[in-house]
């Protein structure tokens, strides 16, 4: 599955579009910050939850018949509670040769 936050790829033709995919990971934020070398663990937790959040977009845009995701956002919001923070990626799924 290729995933490109540009609306096209250089060399393909989009030959169909399927809409948007999106997913969604939980970090706990707050876990991190207590922890020795904060930074490292933030910057662990974040490559996890992006790695989780495109896993499911992946799955999503498989089920559609998509080979590849293109302009693909991601954002971050704490919750309510401020000890968890949400990471948002969507894009959308398409068929490319």
């Amino acid at each position: 599955m290729l995933f490109t936050t540009t609306d096209f790829i250089q060399g393909k033709t989009i030959v169909d579009y399927y809409g948007m995919v999106s997913g969604t990971a939980s970090l706990n934020v707050s876990m991190a910050l207590t922890q020795k070398g904060a930074q490292k663990a933030i910057d662990k937790f974040v490559t996890e939850a992006e790695k989780m959040a495109f896993s499911i977009m992946e799955k999503k845009a498989k089920a559609l018949g998509a080979n590849a995701v293109i302009a693909v956002r991601c954002d971050f919001e704490p919750t309510a509670n401020s000890t968890r923070t949400l990471l948002f990626a969507s894009g959308t799924a398409v068929k490319i040769e």
